[in-house]
């Protein structure tokens, strides 16, 4: 077939080509048309037709002598076989398909052909509605056909043609008309309201059955014709490609919809742009209804709307819409009452109110819809395919961000489906932005809530509901509850204190402490003192308070505090230091004067010498805390006064819990398990820990100072950390070699150990590291991925934006930000999330390490935390929605899958 197609077109090349060279009449290779090759005359058989009647439409084609056209077995492929188009109907409805000649076989080159010479007639069968208005009704239309002779072909052309007929006896006034069905009739959308003109689609509707009785259940049939030549799209219709055909009750007149409308796939059919789904001729569309108890006898009239478009094999028409309306009778019923049970909005409820009333530039805002549905009705929530919606129809100054919030709804069974419903009362929010350069000035928002009620029986049609709320903008600098930064939860915050806290209970600068609180207290129950237990509670309390005033005094600062080089250079010595205190080469005493302040306080007595110690021991231990209470403190300090008291509370209570035990139970310290070889093991394996950790933290200088790895490459990193680790191994392993008995604790170390060294070793041998590794190591010495990233440099990254026509991403991130680089290398990187990067944004990686970038991060967002992302239109640099990983938890498909949606939300739209 390939050979017959490539023969064909060589032929008609060579023949055009020869045809040009000896005739100046024929232009570029194609036989000029100087005479039509193709005529077309028509006539309606009979010429006057009864409403309910059909009738023949016989056009008469004559081709011109020594050419031909194909008929319908022609290969569409190897010629157009003729096609007959009616255009203009005037009302009445094509039957079936046109009737098309089967053509002459003939065998031209090898290949079969079906030629049509001389005459012929075409076919088209037609009906006249019933009610159709007496008088002459024009029908026009088109014959479309490739003419050829011998040699060549011509390109498609069309032919066309009129004909009359005369409806008699029919019903006088506006041409619409029904059927004599009982219940059923038809209508025509806004663009042809009396079924006259150019109507590609038409449609005729119907109830069945006609007739019913409360608590049935009927179907709305939609049967559409188009025209031939042309074709609608099914439901499996790739959005991107076609508009698929829809079916939407907007009137169901009390009745109930159950389910959703059936529409019909379509035909599968191969384009150069993808396989479509076609819909030619005729079809049926149908929506089934249930009748509620209680409906009154007598008709019911239900509406609905037909969204369609119309295309031919090379071109399609603007999407458009047509109605039709059918009625059915109900029989049975009630004397009185209303179908669906009351007016819709008697219904539903909505109370509007919106967070703050009075907003400050840089600020969000949120609308907040609370709904009331009533007894025995419910609508649908997130999770349904038909979920009620908030839309904003004009946000006045504001810019709305992310999409509206509702609840997902409850599971119900319905037959073979499961919705998910919401009744009684729930909330619908959306939220929206101040722009930071919003003057200040009294707005409004608009916007309409679609929904769709539902009881017992089944579902009203969707209804929608506008309206406007009225906002205050004022002057002033963004208010942290308004900030739109939404911190961690409160039991995040705790864990994230416990963590830390748990850490640094293994740092060695804890130690000191021990043998000052085991004296103290035992002195104390040596005396007799009853009051040990409210001591030992106000020791701990001394430890909470202080760090939660270092956090409070701190606040802020803490972030430049623990991520700025110095400090990182002084937590590398200080880690240094104590794995070789760990190792045994040097020994940790507490200072004189921390010595001196502890006697004091226990030779004060009481509970503020008590408290004092508890203070103290947070100054003596701080020096290797800082590391875990800088952490938690940049997590917190974002969220506010209130996050960062519970965080460090949670912290410090962790760093108490051991103390105060030991101060309760001074007389069970015989007990505890006598120091010894498992002691000395435990401490010179804690040793390597504070040697990687130490790699950590200079790792981090390196980064503070250069920008980027600069020392300490990340497979250097990663190498460095395997060999740590196979030496702690090989400790461990070592006395086993001779002859001590292998403890399972050892077992377990030994194994742990060794798959640290694999971990970090395999790391270090592959491009992608794991979430946990990429957070460890340091980052990639290049920006990784597809999409346009600048660093450092906003104006240039905006510029480039609008240059390319795309929107500009924000990234605020930091040198030594964890999760920055694991949303840069992992979210960024994965498949659901780098084509959209790379399609749609250009990224301006702006580090808070910086101060100027810090202040820009304030001066946009309003607070200093990261990583955070700020999408801006670089046309008017409005903020169109900000994303941070607040609703993660740390997991990084829910961060992957997060990440993606905001990007969706926000990517331009063709």
């Amino acid at each position: 077939m390939l050979a017959r197609r490539i023969a064909l077109l060589c032929l008609a090349v060579l023949s055009a080509t020869f045809l040009t060279s000896g005739n100046p009449s024929h232009l570029g290779g194609i036989r000029a048309q100087d005479q039509a090759r193709v005529t077309a005359t028509a006539r309606v058989v009979p010429e006057t037709v009864a409403p309910g009647d059909t009738a023949t439409l016989e056009v008469t084609i004559r081709v011109a002598d020594g050419w031909h056209v194909y008929g319908r077995l022609q290969n569409p492929d190897e010629g157009l076989p003729v096609g007959l188009t009616v255009t203009e109907l005037g009302g009445l409805r094509l039957v079936d398909g046109p009737e098309i000649p089967d053509g002459i076989p003939h065998d031209w080159f090898g290949m079969q052909t079906h030629w049509i010479e001389g005459k012929a007639v075409l076919k088209q069968q037609i009906k006249v509605p019933a009610g159709a208005s007496a008088g002459a009704v024009p029908i026009t239309g088109q014959v479309d056909y490739a003419a050829c002779d011998h040699s060549v072909c011509e390109p498609p052309n069309h032919a066309g043609f009129t004909a009359t007929v005369t409806v008699a006896g029919g019903a006088t006034g506006t041409a619409e008309t029904e059927h004599t069905d009982a219940g059923s009739g038809f209508g025509f959308g806004d663009q042809d309201p009396f079924g006259l003109g150019d109507a590609k689609v038409t449609a005729t509707a119907r109830v069945v059955p006609a007739e019913a009785r409360p608590g049935d259940e009927v179907v709305l049939e939609v049967e559409l014709q188009i025209v031939p030549g042309r074709h609608i799209y099914g439901a499996k219709q790739d959005e991107s490609m076609g508009v698929p055909t829809t079916l939407t009750v907007t009137d169901a007149g009390g009745l109930r919809l159950v389910g959703g409308a059936e529409v019909p796939d379509g035909i599968p059919h191969g384009t150069l742009s993808g396989e479509q789904y076609w819909i030619e001729g005729s079809t049926t569309l149908r929506q089934r209804l249930r009748i509620p108890e209680g409906a009154a006898d007598g008709s019911i009239e239900v509406a609905a709307r037909v969204d369609y478009m119309t295309c031919t094999e090379s071109a399609c028409d603007a999407p458009t819409d047509l109605t039709a309306k059918a009625a059915v009778s109900v029989a049975g019923g009630g004397e009185g009452g209303v179908a669906d049970g009351g007016a819709k909005d008697s219904l539903i409820d909505f109370h509007l109110s919106v967070e703050p009333a009075t907003a400050r530039p840089g600020e969000r805002v949120d609308l907040i819809v609370d709904v009331t549905v009533a007894e025995g009705w419910h609508t649908f929530g997130a999770k349904d395919g038909s979920p009620i919606a908030l839309r904003t129809t004009d946000p006045g100054e504001l810019v709305p961000e992310e999409s509206n919030v509702l609840p997902d709804g409850d599971a119900q069974g319905t037959g073979d489906a499961t919705r998910h419903v919401l009744g009684g009362k729930f909330q619908v929010r959306q939220r929206y932005r101040v722009p930071k350069n919003a003057e200040p000035a009294e707005t409004a928002l608009a916007a309409s809530i679609a929904y769709q009620l539902a009881d017992a029986d089944g579902a009203l049609p969707v209804a929608q509901g506008e309206f406007r709320m009225p906002i205050t903008i004022e002057a002033g600098p963004v208010r942290q509850e308004y900030s739109g930064f939404e911190p961690r939860s409160v039991w995040a915050t705790i864990l994230g204190g416990i963590l830390a806290g748990l850490f640094a209970l293994l740092m060695p600068c804890t130690y000191p402490m021990i043998p000052i609180t085991i004296s103290f207290f035992t002195k104390r129950a040596e005396q007799g003192d009853t009051s040990a237990t409210g001591l030992a509670l106000t020791y701990g309390a001394g430890i909470v308070g202080m760090f939660i005033l270092i956090g409070l005094v701190v606040g802020e600062v803490i972030i430049n505090f623990a991520t700025h080089w110095v400090t990182n250079a002084v937590i590398t010595i200080a880690f240094l230091y104590f794995a070789l205190s760990l190792f045994g080469f040097v020994n940790i005493q507490p200072p004189r004067a921390l010595a001196n302040l502890s006697a004091k306080a226990s030779t004060k007595g009481g509970y503020a010498g008590v408290f004092l110690m508890g203070a103290t021991l947070v100054i003596s231990s701080f020096t290797c805390t800082v590391p875990f209470a800088g952490t938690m403190l940049s997590a917190t300090a974002a969220g506010g006064h209130d996050r960062i008291v519970i965080g460090m509370a949670a912290f410090g209570a962790t760093m108490a819990a051991p103390f105060v035990l030991l101060s309760l139970l001074p007389g069970r310290l015989r007990g505890v398990p006598r120091a010894g070889e498992w002691m000395n093991t435990l401490k010179v394996w804690l040793g390597f820990v504070e040697l990687a950790a130490a790699l950590k933290f200079l790792s981090n200088v390196d980064l503070g100072l250069n920008g980027e790895p600069h020392w300490i490459p990340r497979d250097t990193f990663l190498w460095a950390w395997a060999l740590i680790f196979a030496a702690a191994t090989i400790y461990l392993i070592l006395p086993l070699l001779k002859g001590t008995k292998p403890a399972p604790v050892r077992i377990a170390g030994i194994l742990l150990t060794a798959l640290l060294a694999y971990w970090a070793g395999h790391g270090a041998t592959t491009s992608k590291l794991d979430q946990i590794l990429t957070a460890f190591a340091p980052p990639s010495s290049e920006y990784l991925g597809d999409h346009e990233i600048v660093g450092d440099d906003y104006p240039k990254a905006l510029a480039l934006a609008a240059e390319q026509d795309k929107l500009l991403l924000i990234n605020f991130t930091g040198l030594v930000c964890s999760n920055c680089r694991v949303m840069e290398e992992q979210v960024f990187l994965a498949e659901e999330v780098a084509p959209l990067l790379e399609e749609g944004f250009v990224e301006s990686r702006q580090h808070i390490d910086y101060e100027e970038n810090k202040q820009q991060m304030r001066d946009i967002v309003g607070i200093v935390a990261s990583p955070h992302f700020v999408v801006i239109d670089p046309a008017t640099e409005q903020r169109l929605g900000e994303f941070d990983l607040s609703g993660a938890g740390g997991h990084l498909p829910n961060m992957i899958k997060g990440f993606r949606a905001f990007l969706e939300s926000k990517r331009p739209r063709d």
